[in-house]
């Protein structure tokens, strides 16, 4: 249970707490189309921060990565184009635009928490761990279950874990 390690426990209050200061906002949820809007118009799309669901882990792991990119991470692809940038750039323009005083202190607070270096480092290793278990949790809960590949998934997924522990993992994650 993330509920265990403080740390954990601390990244996954943030990235609710981001997710519900955006959401609950008319004029950021403004501010935050126009952003994304000229970063990210490949896609066409709104990139929207999840809300983490009450009774699903892989739900943490949904969260997480409409905030951090999993593939950024893996890939070490463009920075500037993150989803973590384009955020960062949104709390930014919160903390200098016409928005009140409430709104500026929690841009400004949520910036300082994001930007240390333990939320990184935890949210890199979380990130890492849900890109093996997610498809696993998925899987599992789907109706029509095939037990024998439930039992390989599963049997894979401890080998991974194993390999994840290793202080080389750690250290490959570290740079």
């Amino acid at each position: 249970s993330t509920t265990q390690i403080s740390l954990a426990e601390n990244l996954f209050g943030l990235v609710e707490t981001s997710a519900v200061f955006l959401s609950d906002s008319h004029k950021r949820m403004s501010a935050w189309m126009a952003i994304t809007k000229v970063k990210h118009v490949a896609h066409n799309r709104l990139y929207r921060l999840q809300k983490i669901g009450v009774t699903r882990w892989w739900s943490k792991g949904k969260a997480l990565s409409s905030i951090i990119d999993i593939n950024l991470v893996e890939n070490n692809q463009n920075v500037e184009y993150s989803k973590f940038v384009t955020f960062l750039e949104f709390l930014i323009s919160v903390n200098e635009g016409n928005f009140n005083t409430s709104s500026k202190y929690m841009a400004r607070s949520l910036i300082g928490n994001w930007l240390k270096f333990e939320t990184i480092f935890i949210a890199t290793l979380f990130i890492d761990i849900f890109s093996a278990t997610s498809p696993v949790s998925k899987y599992l809960q789907t109706k029509s279950i095939n037990y024998l590949q439930a039992w390989t998934m599963i049997d894979t997924l401890k080998k991974q874990i194993q390999n994840k522990r290793k202080d080389t993992h750690i250290l490959f994650l570290f740079k």
